[in-house]
């Protein structure tokens, strides 16, 4: 066989990303649509709920009007001695000309139809959560940070009772969002820790001068450090009634009793809601 030279791709073509600065997008709807890119606690959409409800009640009033059509059909056969025979007999009654009930029972399969492929699809979209309050009003800051857009543009952050969040984080708490906070404050003019929060990706993309005060935090590496945080907190809960007790080992038992009640609270409270776990979990944890 002949042995061809297949060039080599160089290692550096490999490694070479390509990755597009927010401020490098035009003014406008570009830019916003590249910050939504950009994280995705920005993916906050509206479901358009009303205008779901409403499509679905008009064609549910529609397959109404068809019942009653075809019922009343049924019964003005039923009542004539030469139709009766129709409603016993499928084929002899698509025959009829004009066969009525043949094409009320085609109207119905497109009317049902549609009216389930809505039902369907809003079912899905009642799936997605709603964003949290921390993601919303940080999606609404850039957007007026911004100042391009139009008000009626904009004006879709404000249906709060209507938004969705396309990537909602299931294990995201109170917590995240304490310590986000202060992370973002502590990192103001400090380069090194913003640096430690940030992926190389989110780096090149918020390259450039930006009106937008845009902050992006890696969530593999933030989730590390809320993860270190939660088990330095639980380690406290756990050790320090035991600490406390031997501390006071030689006073009454209630008061050693009132310590670990309140140490075994604030375990529970703060599994139940800093963590996605469930009550019987959550018992179980307590318990142990």
């Amino acid at each position: 066989m002949e042995s061809r030279n297949i060039p080599q791709c160089p290692m550096t073509m490999l490694t070479l990303t390509l990755n597009l600065p927010v401020e490098s997008n035009p003014e406008g709807w570009p830019k916003l649509a590249a910050v939504i890119d950009s994280d995705p606690a920005f993916m906050i959409f509206r479901r358009f709920g009303y205008l779901r409800a409403r499509l679905l009640v008009w064609h549910q009033d529609r397959l109404r009007e068809i019942e009653q059509s075809l019922e009343d059909l049924d019964w003005e056969d039923f009542d004539n001695e030469a139709t009766r025979r129709a409603l016993c007999c499928r084929q002899g009654d698509d025959q009829r000309h004009p066969a009525k009930r043949k094409e009320l029972f085609v109207r119905l399969s497109n009317e049902l139809k549609l009216y389930d492929e809505l039902l369907q699809r809003s079912a899905a979209i009642r799936e997605y959560d709603a964003p949290s309050h921390r993601d919303r009003e940080a999606m609404a800051g850039l957007i007026w940070n911004d100042g391009q857009l139009s008000h009626l543009d904009r004006s879709y952050i404000q249906h709060v009772d209507d938004l969705i969040a396309v990537c909602s984080d299931k294990e995201s708490s109170w917590i995240h969002g304490v310590l986000l906070a202060l992370s973002l404050k502590i990192t103001t003019g400090r380069s090194l820790i913003r640096y430690c929060f940030r992926s190389s990706t989110q780096r090149r993309k918020l390259n450039g001068e930006s009106t937008l005060h845009l902050e992006l935090i890696d969530k593999e590496r933030f989730d590390a450090f809320v993860a270190f945080v939660f088990t330095m907190i639980l380690v406290c809960l756990i050790m320090g009634p035991v600490m406390i007790l031997y501390r006071i080992r030689h006073m009454d038992g209630y008061r050693q009793m009132l310590v670990a009640l309140a140490f075994a609270s604030l375990f529970a409270g703060l599994c139940s809601s800093a963590t996605s776990a469930k009550r019987h979990e959550v018992f179980a944890a307590t318990a142990a």
